[in-house]
């Protein structure tokens, strides 16, 4: 067989390889290779561990040798993870089904050339074992994230650093608010389900309430006969998910001069604590003087009393130290006083 022939054979991927048993003289024409994480083929041997969830076993013979075999593939769990060769004197490959972690086998049967049924064995059958390894892993944020851009109600998708897994089919990405992982690393109960942004590479969640989060991910292969498996899950990941500080509505319910009264709700109702008021005359520039602070209700709404002797421009700075739900923040509330008081 020329060389060029064998390297298209060569083209296999699998993990941990050892050699169980040593080749008789006639099998030692046979070369075993399998694709690693990068795609390329490794010799099967001693010590070989991959992650790749879809490899390929290359067979192939030395240039210039002749001999027969069978092979049987096995997973961890003992059953087929490919069809079996039952009788061949060239080169081949076969790609192997993801059967979960764990050590797999591949035992080849040597035959003399000459035996064209295979019936007589040439010596013991050699097994070779390798490990796959996949998993997937999610990256803990260094801050809390916004669930949307302020003034809006459109959603921001929240996207975590992820580590992928090289041959997976697809990935499963699942949260749930104060979610509880249970003993097999899955969320216990109820849960929504995320996806990896094939653009970023990202898993992307979207959530639409602030909160505290747990989300977990893992890695599915591809389907076969005998079902389809999944690595798995990965370390458990919190999310702290938090509305911006903005203003849903602000109005006066107290106009006469000149003790002044304002209602203000936020937009997120869940904010709790205390918001500062500061309050400068003109539409730019203009120092700012403390109002004191007023204390968030139940509905995330205020109200505040204030004096002011003149008409004209002004602008009412609400400052807001953050919460559990709720980020830190600042809004500027420009109004006017003549007959009415307008705000804008």
């Amino acid at each position: 067989m020329t060389k060029t022939r064998w390297a298209r054979l060569a083209t296999a991927g699998v993990m941990a390889i050892a050699v169980g048993a040593a080749l008789p003289a006639t099998a030692g024409a046979l070369q075993v290779t399998v694709t690693g994480d990068d795609g390329n083929p490794l010799t099967l041997g001693a010590g070989v561990a991959i992650r790749n969830m879809s490899p390929t076993v290359g067979i192939g013979l030395a240039a210039g040798e002749e001999v027969r075999y069978a092979a049987t593939f096995a997973g961890p769990d003992g059953v087929a993870a490919a069809g079996s060769i039952s009788c061949l004197g060239t080169g081949t490959s076969r790609s192997l089904d993801y059967r979960g972690n764990g050590a797999y086998t591949v035992t080849i049967q040597p035959y003399s050339p000459s035996d064209f049924s295979c019936r007589t064995p040439a010596g013991a059958p050699a097994v070779y074992s390798f490990t796959i390894n996949a998993g997937v892993a999610l990256t803990r944020l260094s801050r809390r994230r916004l669930i949307r851009a302020a003034n809006s109600f459109s959603l921001l998708p929240i996207e975590l650093p992820f580590t992928s897994n090289p041959g997976a089919l697809g990935y499963e990405v699942r949260y749930a608010a104060n979610g509880v992982v249970g003993a097999d690393g899955a969320i216990s109960g109820p849960s929504e389900e995320g996806a990896v942004n094939q653009t970023t590479g990202r898993a992307s969640l979207r959530i639409t309430s602030p909160g505290r989060y747990v989300v977990v991910a893992r890695a599915k292969g591809f389907s076969a006969d005998t079902g389809q498996f999944f690595t798995p899950w990965s370390r458990r990941l919190v999310v702290r998910a938090v509305a911006p500080f903005d203003v849903q509505s602000a109005r006066f319910i107290d106009t006469r001069a000149p003790i002044y009264r304002v209602s203000i709700k936020l937009r997120e109702p869940s904010a709790r604590g205390k918001v500062r008021l500061a309050l400068a005359r003109g539409t730019r520039g203009g120092r700012f003087r403390s109002l004191g602070s007023a204390r968030l209700s139940s509905r995330g709404s205020f109200r505040k009393r204030f004096r002011l002797r003149a008409g004209g421009a002004y602008r009412l700075r609400l400052r807001y130290a953050g919460s559990r739900t709720t980020a830190k923040g600042t809004v500027v509330q420009p109004f006017r006083i003549s007959r009415q008081v307008v705000f804008g």
